[in-house]
């Protein structure tokens, strides 16, 4: 469901408290342009020294307001101005979870492109469970951020099995060469230093094989392909 006004998500069920002072005070201005989409405030506050992640008195943060009302310039802008991807506010909610909760695939695609975890569960404060975003975007019937996240977990899977895979089989191949070069038959035809060079070639391969493979895996599951 797209929120066409500033939406009130479940973590914003606890009022912002008084806060004093011109840190706090240029803190609330920058939650507020983030939350309006209001891209020129969010730098004005940003330039004025506002704390994109302050954790301490608020229900919420900057990059939190912005990914829950599915403005995705103010995302990009919070990201690259050093705003943390996988920060929670006080009920363990990420801006992950916001987004997928809203339904903002755009900003689901964003966000994960700058490296935010699908593992993190939230608290399960007021009764709303400890969850995944997958889970969340699941409960709230968002079935295309549910197939862009599926396909990411299952990416993420194989990368981590490949990545196994591969280290024992680099295993196998130092133990090969050291086998090989214990054999005085084939130390008589190369010698121990073209041996040497040759798995240092094949170990080379190997990683460069394992990067591109890794590329690729990442091209063709991604949404769209």
């Amino acid at each position: 469901m797209q929120c066409s006004q500033p939406c009130i998500g479940p973590t914003n069920a606890i009022a912002l408290p008084f806060l004093q002072g011109a840190q706090k005070s240029l803190n609330i201005e920058l939650l507020r342009a983030a939350r309006d989409g209001h891209i020129g405030h969010v730098e004005a506050a940003l330039d004025r020294g506002a704390q994109s992640d302050p954790l301490d008195s608020f229900v919420q943060t900057a990059l939190n307001e912005a990914a829950q009302n599915g403005h995705k310039d103010v995302v990009k802008l919070l990201l690259d101005g050093g705003a943390e991807v996988n920060a929670k506010d006080v009920q363990g909610w990420t801006s992950l979870h916001l987004a997928a909760w809203h339904g903002h695939k755009d900003v689901v695609l964003l966000l994960l492109g700058k490296g935010a975890d699908l593992s993190v569960k939230t608290n399960g404060f007021l009764g709303f469970g400890s969850k995944t975003p997958l889970e969340i975007a699941m409960e709230r019937g968002h079935t295309s951020i549910v197939e862009v996240l599926q396909q990411v977990n299952a990416l993420e899977h194989l990368q981590c099995c490949i990545n196994v895979c591969l280290t024992d089989l680099l295993w196998c191949l130092a133990l090969g060469v050291a086998v090989t070069l214990s054999l005085p038959h084939l130390c008589g035809v190369l010698s121990r230093s073209t041996l040497l060079v040759l798995s240092f070639v094949l170990f080379l391969l190997m990683y460069y094989s394992q990067s591109q493979a890794t590329e690729w895996l990442m091209l063709v599951s991604s949404p769209g392909n």
